[in-house]
């Protein structure tokens, strides 16, 4: 059985060669002396429990507790990738959502607040009809069937889906991933980089959720290769879900007389899709190759605005998301006002440093704090 000592040196090392460094650039980026950072990976520290090891966590972004446990594992994640994708680094991110998704639930318990997703209540697909599957989906959700599905996050919560507009990616070229360990350990894992298009944001939601719905069978850590017909059932759902088709026909029909180029943006707008999504199901609508709706989108682009679209490129871009309130920092505070959590942990539990969580607490919070545990804050805020 692995000592204390030995998991530290083990996820030290482990940490340091996710972010590729030598053992002297850790030490340097860090602020400690070389020696500590050897003698912690060679276990030879006799009280690893100090300042050094302090640093060592704050310069990962971890927690202690990251640092001294075993790493948490997933097996049942779906989280597609080439093979030429940095494998140290997928394993970081799927150890960092499993980490992010036991903190969640623990505080789920100690609220006694708990959800679970059940995906049977929606049913299945019948007849191979995934469109009409995404209609009743979205129905059930609450969404008005001729109005664009907002606040997907917050729908999602509601039924047991933990959601998480997740930085952490590293440049991992993946948009999301889905986990579903069980009916309270599912969710739904979400690319925030800013590189990525708010329309693909949106759309990778929706994508996941369809594997939720569609694959439960297909959720396994250890494969790396996407099965395409699985992949295009999914975005086949995410489409119609996001744009029903009857709702998208009506609006098509309304810009009739605008430029093609105005008539497509006209519509990605109302749906909040990106405009491949829209020349998408004009292909599936009119039966004509999907090549030739592209093609001349983009000439046609090209000669009303003088520029040429690239592949990554989308058209009148949303500027903003309407992300949900995130429910774990909310559990989070309540936990910290109902004294089922310490600040510190709190701030371990977010990701901030303490000091950081003692200068910019919610408003909510601080109403539900004395002003002499306020003051006792701070002055711990300063050690």
């Amino acid at each position: 059985m692995k000592t204390e000592r030995q998991t530290i040196a083990e996820n030290i090392k482990r940490y340091r060669e996710y972010k590729n460094l030598t053992q002297e650039q850790l030490a340097e980026g860090a602020g400690v002396e070389l020696e500590s950072v050897v003698a912690f990976e060679n276990g030879d520290e006799e009280n690893p429990y100090n300042v050094n090891l302090l640093k060592l966590a704050s310069f990962f972004g971890v927690t202690l507790s990251d640092i001294s446990d075993e790493p948490k594992k997933l097996s049942s994640v779906r989280f597609r990738a080439k093979r030429s994708v940095d494998q140290l680094k997928r394993s970081e991110l799927v150890e960092t959502c499993a980490r992010w998704l036991d903190n969640y639930c623990l505080v789920e318990g100690w609220l006694d607040e708990k959800t679970a997703f059940n995906a049977d209540e929606f049913g299945s697909v019948q007849n191979g009809d995934v469109p009409a599957f995404a209609a009743k989906v979205r129905e059930a959700l609450g969404f008005n069937p001729s109005e664009p599905a907002s606040d997907l996050g917050g729908a999602l919560q509601t039924i047991g889906v933990k959601y998480w507009f997740c930085d952490k990616f590293d440049s991992l070229p993946v948009f999301g991933l889905a986990i579903a360990e069980s009916p309270q350990l599912t969710a739904i894992v979400v690319n925030n980089d800013e590189s990525i298009s708010i329309e693909r944001r949106i759309f990778s939601t929706v994508h996941e959720f369809a594997h939720l719905l569609l694959h439960s069978g297909s959720f396994n850590g250890d494969l790396w290769e996407e099965n395409k017909a699985e992949e295009d059932e999914a975005n086949l759902f995410a489409s119609h879900f996001l744009m029903p088709n009857d709702a998208f026909k009506k609006c098509w029909g309304e810009t009739f007389g605008k430029s093609y180029v105005d008539r497509v943006l006209s519509v990605k707008r109302l749906f909040r899709v990106s405009y491949m999504t829209v020349l998408t199901r004009l292909s599936e609508n009119s039966g004509k190759p999907l090549k030739g709706y592209i093609s001349g989108f983009r000439a046609a682009y090209a000669k009303a605005y003088g520029t040429t679209l690239t592949k990554n490129d989308e058209p009148a871009p949303l500027l903003e998301f309407d992300a949900p309130p995130d429910r774990f920092k909310s559990l989070v505070y309540k936990a910290v006002i109902r004294g089922e959590m310490s600040f510190r942990r709190a701030a371990e539990f977010l990701g901030m440093s303490y000091y950081d969580f003692y200068t910019n607490p919610p408003v909510d919070l601080l109403q539900e704090v004395d002003a002499e545990t306020i003051g006792d804050m701070a002055e711990l805020a300063v050690v």
